[in-house]
């Protein structure tokens, strides 16, 4: 049996996500990618009008696609705090959302999908290149986005948290 999931990446700035067909032995097929303006910069007020707003255009765009499961990309610790306060506001928002909208969701620890991804690898250094690269090398090569543009990094990031989650099902279907 073939399900629908999806890959999200939240941050202030992007927030992007990748759908996708996972088959029975995990493979996935049939990519789509979106990507919606953030919030960042914007006063209180503001910034979860704007929060709502990418909420409910992630929400429609999984809905419209069938997605029953979303994976969500964890929150990176930062020393700056204020900032990891205002990710989680924007993250619980989309959650809700999310919720209402009838689509489950699961959080994809950084350090685990990159440690799975990337073979057990623990450094730090070229993370972005290095995910990049590891999705490409799982297939996802070549990715022409709905406007036409090669991949940006989040949408590589969500399309680790698909693969994660790809991962995770075929586990669950396996035993």
């Amino acid at each position: 049996m073939n399900t629908v999931i999806a890959g999200l990446d939240l941050s202030l700035k992007c927030s992007a996500a990748v759908c996708g067909t996972v088959a029975a032995d995990g493979s996935v097929s049939d990519l789509d990618s979106e990507i919606w303006s953030g919030a960042d910069g914007l006063y209180e007020m503001g910034r979860v009008h704007a929060s709502s707003q990418i909420a409910n255009g992630i929400a429609a765009w999984l809905s419209d696609r069938g997605v029953k499961v979303v994976w969500i990309e964890g929150y990176a610790f930062s020393r700056r705090s204020r900032a990891t306060h205002v990710l989680a506001e924007h993250g619980g928002i989309v959650r809700a959302r999310l919720g209402r909208a009838g689509i489950e969701f699961e959080t994809a620890e950084q350090s685990h999908v990159r440690r799975w991804l990337l073979d057990g690898t623990k450094s730090s250094a070229n993370i972005k290149d290095r995910i990049r690269e590891a999705v490409r090398g799982c297939g996802v090569v070549g990715i022409i986005g709905p406007r036409g543009e090669v991949w940006t990094q989040d949408e590589y990031d969500a399309c680790a948290c698909l693969l994660w989650g790809a991962h995770t099902v075929a586990i669950a279907r396996t035993g």
